[in-house]
């Protein structure tokens, strides 16, 4: 893919919903995309964490 001033990249979630046919998050729902990656973030956290506790 070439890139240059006249054509910007599109954006990871535009390219993502295009080769995968759904968006990745989308604003507009009951909740913000701010609150999704706090929650995906907090889940994986937690996730890690008893995985590590679990491997000592």
């Amino acid at each position: 893919m070439s890139t240059n001033a006249a054509s910007p990249r599109p954006a990871a979630s535009d390219i993502i919903a295009a080769e995968i046919g759904d968006p990745v998050c989308d604003d507009g729902g009951a909740r913000s995309r701010g609150e999704i990656h706090t929650q995906l973030i907090d889940m994986a956290t937690a996730a890690f964490t008893r995985a590590l506790r679990t491997n000592q």
